[in-house]
């Protein structure tokens, strides 16, 4: 009896960790926030996000949206990494091209 108690400790001890294992693991590959910029983005864009659109955070759709109101003031190399990441439709591309003049 003492046996059989020990062993269904062990496996509740076992399985205990095997959960919180499992847990840590999904909080360590959940996906950001909808809003949020790759981290490329955000280093490209940095001094653009600064520049346009100070009061807003960079993990919001309000940052987004004032980027796109600023499209043709921001840096080729924020556009560039925008296009990397599939953030900016082909008309806001050619619009923001045309802006910069390339």
């Amino acid at each position: 009896m003492i046996e059989a108690s020990r062993t269904v400790t062990s496996r509740t001890v076992k399985g205990l960790f095997l959960g919180i294992a499992v847990a840590l693991a999904g909080l360590a590959t959940a996906p950001q926030p909808a809003d949020a910029y790759s981290g490329r983005v955000r280093k490209a864009c940095l001094v653009d996000f600064k520049k346009f659109c100070p009061s807003y955070k960079e993990e919001s759709a309000a940052l987004k949206s004032c980027m796109r109101a600023n499209g043709g003031g921001i840096s080729s190399r924020c556009i560039d990494a925008l296009i990397d990441d599939g953030q900016l439709t082909k008309s806001e591309i050619q619009r923001y091209r045309s802006a910069r003049g390339r």
